[in-house]
């Protein structure tokens, strides 16, 4: 008979002991049913969210002194059901969130000096993400797009954790090629489009599930919370509002201030071209467009304001004059079929706008970027808007202090409303968050 195990109990309903961080349990069942609590053996784990990704990734890190590797067989063939709570310093009640998944793959395997002990890490995927590489699907699509994305997740892909999904104003009529399920849901995806040309993001969140957002819902909403980079304390310890203090406090920070603007001009991102094609007729028609009317006045920006001036000028050539960045449509053309033999073409003028918008959008996001710790919150997640305030690179005693103002004391470039794009929950000893949170614009008019 194996040893007994100590620490590693099967699971049951009764056998969930919460930690200080809000863990109720981690159970994982092999491929023969067998189930057990393995929170006594994990170290440390994370559940990454992202806006650009239509799934979860849970990974474990695990410290394995029972044998538990070999007594459970681990095969690759295992779910894990993650049970999590969280309960504010002032609430009665407590947020808990239950979400499964499905072993993809363990990608570290060693000993340590201690030759009794191994350490492992497991990655696993929400189940729509796991069991979509396992089927494809090919069939008619006439819906409004939100309609037939919900439809495909939750038809083929047994779907029933959904959160927001908005109406688009994009309605795709033709065929689904023999695809992957997600593969075709994220494709229509990307090919919706809101009002004024709001591009559509499809992704999961820990708390909500499945969202399917429009960049112009998600940047026009209110800031969940508002985030101060600081070093000092001004509460009393032990209090409510010690507690939001602390929750409000960014504890790292790391930027990316991505000012380039030969990059996106490149791509795109402040003039572009379509051109259609009509090979039937022998005719090519453009359409051009610029970000200054089409994007930065269009409620589609985190600030509702620009990231580009238009008073800076470049040079056309010697004689010619000089023209601002957002008049560049002959760097890039975009290219269209508009052939009249076709009886129904459903690429339009105003589709091809809306394509030229969601491209710029999708440029511009990253013009500043910063990565943050804050404390742990379910809520926290991709989609939202938080108000980051970040102070000035000044020393503070010069200045008096009876006259300070927010405008004073934050750098304008840098603080602001910010997108968070992803979330990494990490939870050890306690419970946190790291944010990628983007912002494609300014607080002030240029």
């Amino acid at each position: 008979m194996p040893a007994k195990r100590v620490g590693l109990q099967p699971y049951t309903e009764k056998s969930l002991t919460p930690f200080s961080y809000g863990l109720g349990s981690i159970k994982l069942t092999n491929h023969e049913g067998k189930a057990a609590d393995i929170q006594d053996i994990v170290t440390e784990f994370t559940v990454t969210e992202s806006i650009y990704g239509s799934g979860l990734i849970l990974r474990l890190d695990i410290k394995d002194s029972a044998n538990f590797f070999e007594e459970y067989k681990l095969i690759g063939q295992e779910k894990i059901e993650l049970t999590v709570f969280r309960q504010a310093f002032f609430e009665a009640d407590r947020t808990e969130v239950k979400v499964e998944f499905y072993v993809s793959e363990y990608p570290l395997y060693g000993k340590t000096q201690q030759l009794n002990t191994h350490i492992y890490s497991i990655v696993a995927l929400t189940p729509h993400v796991f069991l979509s590489k396992l089927k494809k699907i090919s069939r008619p699509i006439s819906k409004e797009s939100s309609v037939e994305i919900k439809n495909i997740l939750s038809s083929d892909l047994n779907v029933t954790r959904f959160g927001t999904f908005d109406t688009s104003q994009t309605q795709i009529e033709g065929v689904i090629p023999w695809s992957y399920p997600l593969d075709a849901a994220y494709w229509i995806s990307q090919n919706t489009y809101g009002q004024k040309g709001s591009p559509f993001f499809l992704y999961e969140t820990f708390k909500e599930g499945l969202q399917l957002r429009s960049y112009s819902s998600l940047v026009s909403g209110t800031e969940y919370r508002r985030l101060l980079d600081s070093r000092q304390y001004a509460t009393n310890p032990g209090t409510k509002e010690d507690y939001i203090e602390k929750q409000n406090r960014i504890l790292s920070i790391a930027s990316e201030f991505r000012v380039s603007k030969l990059i996106p001009a490149v791509k795109g991102a402040w003039s572009n071209k379509a051109a259609f094609v009509d090979a039937f007729e022998k005719k090519i028609a453009t359409e051009t467009f610029s970000y200054q009317s089409d994007v930065s006045k269009a409620n589609l920006t985190t600030e509702g304001k620009s990231v580009l001036s238009s008073k800076f000028k470049v040079s056309s050539g010697k004689g010619r004059g000089e023209y601002s960045l957002d008049n560049v449509s002959d760097v890039g053309t975009s290219y269209f079929s508009a052939d009249t033999s076709v009886p129904k073409n459903y690429v339009g003028t105003m589709k091809t706008r809306n394509y030229l918008i969601a491209n710029s959008v999708n440029e511009c996001v990253d013009n500043c970027v910063h990565t943050i710790t804050v404390a742990g919150d379910f809520s926290l997640s991709a989609g939202k808007v938080v108000e980051l305030r970040i102070p000035k690179a000044i020393d503070f005693a010069a200045y008096d202090k009876t006259s300070w103002s927010d405008d004073d004391l934050y750098d304008s470039i840098l603080s602001g409303r910010y997108l968070i794009t992803s979330v990494i929950h990490k939870f050890n000893e306690e419970y946190r968050c790291v944010l990628t949170v983007k912002k494609d614009s300014l607080k002030f008019y240029l």
